[in-house]
Formats: structure tokens, C-alpha cells, sequence
């Protein structure tokens, strides 16, 4: 990760009723990097500015993002 844009990344993770999702992975695409959100649904990360985040949580379908040097999503 030395010589590349890195970005801390800070969001909510909410299920289809908008509620938070305590214990979801927040990982940062084709890395090891990742963190678990609180208990809140919060979560910081610290990615490259190109990465792409895949939100996971048991028994959902992960989803992707690409962060695009976006520092909330």
C-alpha cells in the first residue's frame, strides 16, 4: 500500500429498513484490509482512493462500491 492515495473511508451500514447492521464486514476489495461496524452499523476504513468496497453480513448478498475518492459512502 507505500506510494499509493490512501483515504479513510467512513460510513453507516443499514439494511432495506434503514436500520443499522452491527457486525457487518466493511473490506477493501482483493486486499486483507478490513474492519467490522459497530454497533451503530458505523465503520472507518483506510483504502486506496481507487479502491472498491464490498459490504457483506451473514445471510445477505455482499454489494460492492467503488469509492472514487469519496472519504463517506
Amino acid at each position: 500500500m507505500y506510494g499509493q492515495d490512501l483515504i479513510t473511508v467512513k460510513g453507516v451500514v443499514t439494511d432495506a429498513q434503514n436500520m443499522p447492521m452491527p457486525g457487518a464486514t466493511v473490506s477493501e476489495k482483493g486486499t486483507k484490509n478490513a474492519t467490522t461496524t459497530s454497533m451503530d452499523g458505523d465503520y472507518k476504513i483506510k483504502v486506496k482512493s481507487n479502491a472498491t468496497l464490498v459490504f457483506s453480513f451473514i445471510g445477505t448478498t455482499s454489494q460492492e462500491e467503488l469509492v472514487k475518492n469519496r472519504t463517506s459512502i
